[in-house]
């Protein structure tokens, strides 16, 4: 591999590094506002009526649970590709 490739590669890598670090403040901020979960649900909900029938009778406690846990996962998953 000759000096520019291993630049670029370099430079891929400090992108990635980061973007990853952008991603995990950025839904660290979300998640101080304390209403991110609830306005992406209400958001959500709001799309459709089929979608808000079928969470009609969610328990809301374990949906904004499950999202922040579902998210966050995704973020661990992406800082470690």
């Amino acid at each position: 591999m000759n000096n520019t490739a291993e630049a670029i590669k370099i430079t891929d890598a400090d992108n990635d590094r980061l973007l990853k670090e952008m991603v995990d403040k950025s839904y660290t901020r979300c998640r101080l506002t304390g209403t991110f979960i609830d306005d992406f649900y209400n958001a959500f909900i709001a799309t459709s009526p089929r979608i808000a029938e079928k969470f009609r009778k969610a328990d809301w406690e374990a949906q904004r649970r499950l999202l922040d846990h579902g998210i966050r996962h995704l973020i661990l998953f992406f800082s470690r590709a």
